[in-house]
C-alpha cells in the first residue's frame, strides 16, 4: 500500500507536518457477536498491573475494552500461579440443566466479584458473591461473602455470567462453581455448562513509525518514505507529500488528509 497526500477541495485547507503514526492492530469487536457453542468461557487479562484490589483494575482507561489478551478457558478456573501484578474478567454465559434454585460460590487469590444477570443481558448483572482478601485454589469456604443466596434459573435459557480478579504478587487464582438443584456440585463449573461471550481478540500489537528524511517545507508534491517496524518485521513505504503554496508563510497548525490506495493505483507492489 502506498500513502498519498491529496490537496483538499477548499485550498484553504492546507496542511500541519506530517506526525509520527502507530497502528493498533486488535480486530475491530462489534456490539452484535453470534452465539457461540457451549463448552468454553472467555478470559481477558490484564497485564503489568500493581495492588491486590478490584479498583485498580476496573478504574483503569483499557478496562473493559482494551485487554492485553484474552484466550477460552475450558472450565471456569483460569491457570493457578502464573502471573504477579495482572488482572482478570472472566465472562460469558452459564446453561442451567433444569429449572430450580442454584447456588454459586467465587474462589480467588486475591479480590474478585462474581456478577449474574436475571437474562443473557451483560446490562442486567448483578453481584452475588465475592473475595475481599484472598482464598487458596478452590477454597471455597475461607470466608461466607463466597457463597451466593439460591439464585432461581430455568432449565433450557442462558444467563450471563462475569467474574473479576486482582491479582498483585505470590499465589494468584480464580474459580468458579455452582450447586445444582438436585444437590450436585460442580465446581468449578464445567465447560460444558459455558459458552463465552465472544471470540478472543488477537493480542493488541504496536507498530512504530518514523521518517527516513527531513519533511520538506517548500510547497509542491515530495516524494518521500517512512520506516515501519513491530510484530518482528520492518519495512519501508513510500508516499507521496503535497504542501500548499503558502505552507511556508504560516506557522498555526493546518489540517492533514490521507489517501490510503492500493498498490493499482500507485503503480507499485509490495508483494
Amino acid at each position: 500500500m502506498i500513502f498519498r497526500v491529496i490537496q483538499p477541495l477548499s485550498y484553504a485547507a492546507s496542511f500541519m507536518l506530517l506526525p509520527a503514526l502507530c497502528f493498533n492492530t486488535r480486530s475491530f469487536s462489534g456490539e452484535y457477536t453470534p452465539a457461540l457453542p457451549q463448552g468454553t468461557i472467555l478470559v481477558e487479562y490484564y497485564r503489568g498491573l500493581e495492588g491486590q484490589f478490584l479498583e485498580q483494575l476496573t478504574k483503569i482507561p483499557a478496562y473493559p475494552s482494551q485487554p492485553t489478551e484474552s484466550e477460552l478457558l475450558p472450565l471456569f478456573e483460569i491457570p493457578v500461579d502464573h502471573d504477579d501484578n495482572y488482572g482478570t474478567r472472566v465472562r460469558g454465559f452459564v446453561h442451567p440443566p433444569a429449572t430450580g434454585d442454584y447456588t454459586f460460590w467465587i474462589a480467588s487469590d486475591d479480590a474478585s466479584e462474581l456478577w449474574l444477570s436475571t437474562s443473557e443481558k451483560p446490562e442486567q448483572k448483578v453481584k452475588i458473591a465475592g473475595v475481599s482478601g484472598w482464598a487458596p485454589p478452590r477454597n471455597w469456604d475461607a470466608a461466607p461473602e463466597q457463597r451466593s443466596k439460591p439464585v432461581r434459573l430455568e432449565g433450557g435459557k442462558k444467563y450471563y455470567i462475569e467474574a473479576i480478579h486482582k491479582e498483585g504478587n505470590g499465589g494468584d487464582n480464580l474459580a468458579v462453581g455452582w450447586q445444582l438443584p438436585d444437590g450436585k456440585q460442580e465446581r468449578p463449573i464445567p465447560g460444558a455448562r459455558l459458552s463465552p461471550a465472544e471470540k478472543p481478540r488477537p493480542q493488541s500489537q504496536m507498530v512504530s513509525f518514523k521518517l527516513t528524511q527531513p519533511l520538506p517545507s517548500t510547497p509542491g508534491h515530495h516524494k518521500l518514505s517512512a520506516e515501519f517496524s513491530g510484530q518482528g518485521q520492518k519495512f519501508t513505504l513510500p508516499f507521496l507529500l503535497f504542501l500548499p503554496k503558502d505552507y511556508a508563510k504560516t506557522q498555526d497548525k493546518r489540517p492533514l488528509l490521507l489517501f490510503l490506495h492500493g498498490a493499482g493505483e500507485g503503480g507499485i507492489s509490495r508483494r
